[in-house]
C-alpha cells in the first residue's frame, strides 16, 4: 500500500477521490423527522413560539439558520454517557432532548433523527443498565472501543469485556479507538499502539466498522492501519481536522473510509477544516457533533456548556455555505453515508 511519506509526498489530483463515487440516489428513503421513540412522550413543549428573554436572542438567530430543513438527519459521532453524566440526567435521550432544559428544546432540529452513542469508557461498559438503557431507544446505536487515551486500562478483563458488549443487538462499530498524541496525552505511545493493534483485529473478527480517532499520530496510524486492516473495510474517521491531501491519501487506500467533521468547522479559524469541507466528495462526508464538546459558533458558551447530539445540524449547514450547496443535498448524502457505515 506504499508508506505514510511516499503518499504524502504524491500531490494528489482530483480524480483520485471521484474514483468510485456513488451517485445520490434520486430518492433518499425519509423516516419520520422528529425524533419520537417513545409514544408516551409525545407532550412535547409547543416550540414554534419559544419564550425568550432579550438575552436569548441568539436563539432565534439560531432557529432561522438552522432549522429550515425537513430532511432527516442523523449524529453519526456522540457521547451520551458523558452528556448524561455531566448534566445527571436519569432517563432517556428524548426525554433529555425534550424536557432537560429550555435552551436544548429550542435549539433541537424538528428533523433530528437519532444518533451514534460512542462508548469509549471501559469503566462506563460495567454499568450496563445505563448502556442497555441508551441502546433501547430505536433511534440510537451504539459503538464500543477502549479510547488512546485510556489506553493503560486495555488488559485481558477489558478485552473480554469488549467482546461481550460487541455482541449487543444495537451495536454497529468498535470504536472509538487509534492514537493520540496531542500535548496533555500521558499515555505511552507504545502502550497505546498496542492497545489499538489488539482492537483492529477484533474488529475485523467481527467484522464491525471502525471508528477511529487519530489525533497529532497520522504517519503511525497510517503505517498500523495500512498493514492491518482490509483495503474495503468501512471506517469512520473521526473528528477529521487534517488537510485535504491526508484525506485524499485515506481515500487512495480505504474507498470504504468517509471522514466526520464536528461544529469545528463553523469557526473562521478552522481554516483545514473549511477547505475539506469545500472539497470532500460529499459521499464521504458524515456529520457529528462529538457531543458534550464542540458548542458551534454562535451558541453563547456562558449560557451552554455542553452541545448535545441535534446540533450536528450546524455542521450541515457551514458545509452548505461554504460549497454554496443546499442543505438538503448535504443532509441527504450524510444520511446515506451514515446508513453504509453503520448498517441502520
Amino acid at each position: 500500500m506504499g508508506s505514510y511519506s511516499a503518499k504524502m509526498s504524491n500531490l494528489y489530483s482530483p480524480e483520485i477521490v471521484q474514483r468510485g463515487r456513488r451517485s445520490l440516489p434520486d430518492r433518499v428513503e425519509l423516516s419520520k423527522p422528529r425524533y419520537r421513540p417513545h409514544a408516551e412522550l409525545e407532550t412535547t413543549p409547543n416550540r414554534t413560539s419559544p419564550h425568550l428573554r432579550n438575552n436569548d436572542r441568539w436563539i432565534a438567530l439560531y432557529r432561522s439558520k438552522h432549522m429550515l430543513s425537513k430532511v432527516p438527519f442523523i449524529d453519526s459521532h456522540c457521547h451520551l454517557d458523558f452528556l448524561f453524566t455531566r448534566k445527571r440526567h436519569r432517563g432517556s435521550l428524548f426525554s433529555y432532548l425534550h424536557h432537560s432544559d429550555a435552551v436544548t428544546t429550542h435549539t433541537l432540529p424538528d428533523n433530528f433523527a437519532g444518533c451514534i452513542a460512542v462508548f469509549c469508557d471501559p469503566a462506563f461498559w460495567k454499568q450496563e443498565r445505563s448502556w442497555k438503557a441508551m441502546l433501547s431507544e430505536d433511534n440510537v446505536w451504539g459503538s464500543f472501543g477502549v479510547h488512546p487515551r485510556s489506553a493503560e486500562l486495555w488488559n485481558k478483563e477489558t478485552e473480554a469485556m469488549l467482546r461481550s458488549v460487541l455482541r449487543h443487538e444495537k451495536v454497529r462499530a468498535l470504536g472509538e479507538i487509534g492514537l493520540d498524541y496531542s500535548k496533555g496525552s500521558d499515555i505511552f505511545k507504545e502502550k497505546q499502539k498496542a492497545a489499538f493493534k489488539q482492537q483492529l483485529e477484533i474488529a475485523i473478527e467481527f467484522k464491525l466498522p471502525l471508528v477511529i480517532h487519530c489525533r497529532d499520530a497520522t504517519e503511525d496510524c497510517w503505517d498500523i492501519m495500512t498493514k492491518m486492516v482490509p483495503r474495503e473495510h468501512k471506517i469512520h474517521l473521526h473528528c477529521f481536522t487534517e488537510s485535504f491531501t491526508v484525506a485524499q491519501m485515506w481515500f487512495s487506500v480505504f474507498p470504504n473510509l468517509k471522514i466526520g467533521l464536528t461544529p469545528l468547522v463553523t469557526f473562521p479559524s478552522a481554516k483545514n477544516t473549511h477547505n475539506v469541507a469545500r472539497r470532500v466528495p460529499l459521499d464521504k462526508l458524515l456529520l457529528e457533533t462529538d457531543s458534550p464538546y464542540f458548542i458551534p459558533r454562535g451558541v453563547p458558551k456562558d449560557q451552554v456548556s455542553l452541545s448535545h447530539p441535534g446540533m450536528a445540524i450546524t455542521v450541515a449547514a457551514e458545509v452548505s455555505v461554504l460549497r454554496g450547496t443546499p442543505i438538503d443535498t448535504i443532509l441527504e448524502y450524510a444520511r446515506e453515508n451514515t446508513k453504509f457505515i453503520y448498517g441502520i
